[in-house]
C-alpha cells in the first residue's frame, strides 16, 4: 500500500475545489484507490513540490557544509 503523507492531504483540504466541501476520506479515497480526480492530481503535485524542496534544502545544506567545512 501506498504510504500518505498528511501534511499534503492537510494542505490539499486548504484548495478550493468545485463541487462542494472536500473531506480528507475524499483525498484518501481517491489516493488509495488509484483515482486520478483533481484531488489526486493536486496531492501528487504537493507531494512532489514537497519532496522537490527537500531535494533541494539538502543539496544546499550539503554545499553549505563542505564549502565550511562543519
Amino acid at each position: 500500500a501506498r504510504k500518505i503523507d498528511d501534511e499534503v492531504v492537510a494542505k490539499c483540504l486548504t484548495l478550493d475545489f468545485p463541487g462542494g466541501t472536500i473531506t480528507r476520506d475524499h483525498v484518501i479515497h481517491s489516493i488509495e484507490h488509484e483515482e486520478y480526480t483533481p484531488l489526486r492530481v493536486a496531492y501528487d503535485l504537493v507531494l512532489d513540490h514537497k519532496n522537490a524542496k527537500m531535494r533541494i534544502d539538502g543539496e544546499v545544506y550539503f554545499k553549505y557544509t563542505k564549502q565550511n567545512n562543519v
